[in-house]
């Protein structure tokens, strides 16, 4: 695009004559260039907050707001394909939904231009149906260069009512731009997917060779997110206890099952060994690159208040919340579930136990944010 706008720079200068008006011809040229350069600063600040933006959703729902600061448009609008024969968008400036059919409408053409579309003033206008006043561009949305997702529709201009080769080019390079941020996007959530499933395929493999802690991940980072909504946690916490909680004890595959699986109490050189759980379930999460607060969690959540935990002897606020928060759900869990060597504790006795150890094993603020929750009030569990 800058190439290719140098270029014609290049040849108009080429083709002044040598005792043309050369003053008036480099004001000119410096205008646009001036302009050009403008563009080109708003498409990196706009390149940069689509780098911000993780999520699909996110980037379309600021599509709207970058257009119109970057061709200066009054409204601009983007429309979602749905089920193949409808496009949906909210309403323009009014809350109400918009929803055209496909079929028999303007964008038919542009699907055979595989390109763009310029109404022009008077054209019928798809979105209203009234006579448009000023030129409106409608260029198609894909994720990389093959599945066309939607359209994006502008109109309005404040500078002009119509749109120049220059501003069409400038768009489809933005749009060029976001739809290779939504593919990479989409590449990353299947791979996202695939390891999640992955992990916690490991996860059940764990607790099949132990019967006895059958879906105790589950149960416990159902209690922890309990905990967590109550101490109101930011989302980006709550999700790591979602994913991180279901891998806790993925560590636990590093142990030997005479260990694991011993129906009696362990020696005190098989707890050493049962010890280095959180971090072996660290080492295998870290090398992934993925789920920093999740390796946190994985590698702490046995860490006491007080500092007499493990691995780390961490104490206090050193101890990433959401640790502080598993250690109670792990250890309500644990106490209230029946083990070869002995019978679950009732409700009643295991949180009088969380009670009597808050302030030491376990962080006091949240041990009562325990007492608040379903669970901690004794709200019937699944049988353990």
């Amino acid at each position: 695009y800058v190439l290719d706008r140098v270029s014609r720079e290049r040849e108009i200068l080429k083709s002044i004559p040598e005792n043309g008006d050369k003053s008036r011809v480099v004001k000119t040229l410096n205008s646009a260039l001036f302009k050009k350069l403008n563009e080109i600063n708003s498409l990196l600040s706009l390149n940069m907050e689509l780098d911000e933006l993780t999520e699909a959703e996110a980037i379309l729902n600021n599509l709207p707001g970058m257009i119109e600061r970057l061709l200066r448009a009054r409204r601009v609008l983007v429309l979602m394909i749905r089920e193949d024969r409808y496009l949906v968008a909210d309403g323009e400036r009014n809350g109400n939904k918009v929803v055209l059919p496909i079929e028999g409408s303007v964008f038919v053409d542009i699907d055979e231009r595989q390109g763009h579309l310029l109404l022009d003033v008077g054209d019928h206008d798809p979105i209203t149906g009234s006579a448009l006043k000023t030129q409106m561009l409608i260029v198609p949305i894909t994720v990389g260069d093959v599945e066309r997702i939607g359209y994006l529709v502008v109109a309005d201009r404040v500078e002009s009512y119509h749109f120049g080769e220059d501003e069409i080019r400038l768009l489809k390079v933005l749009l060029k731009k976001v739809s290779m941020r939504l593919e990479n996007n989409a590449l990353y959530e299947v791979t996202y997917n695939h390891l999640i499933n992955t992990l916690k395929s490991l996860v059940l493999t764990i607790e099949a060779r132990d019967e006895y802690t059958k879906n105790h991940s589950e149960r416990v980072t159902n209690i922890a997110l309990e905990i967590a909504k109550e101490m109101n946690c930011r989302q980006e916490e709550i999700d790591a206890i979602r994913f991180g909680g279901y891998l806790h004890d993925i560590g636990k595959i590093g142990v030997k099952d005479m260990i694991l699986l011993k129906p009696a109490r362990l020696t005190d050189s098989e707890f050493e060994e049962i010890k280095k759980h959180p971090v072996i379930g660290y080492n295998i999460i870290s090398p992934l690159g993925f789920f920093p607060l999740e390796q946190q969690l994985i590698r702490h959540h046995h860490e006491r208040f007080d500092g007499r935990g493990y691995p780390d002897g961490l104490s206090g606020e050193d101890i990433p919340l959401i640790a502080r928060i598993l250690a109670v759900a792990d250890t309500y869990d644990s106490m209230t579930s029946t083990r070869p060597y002995r019978k679950g504790l009732g409700h009643d006795v295991a949180v009088e136990e969380i009670k009597r150890c808050a302030g030491s094993q376990f962080d006091p603020q949240v041990a009562d944010a325990f007492f608040r929750t379903p669970t901690g009030k004794g709200v019937k569990r699944d049988a353990s």
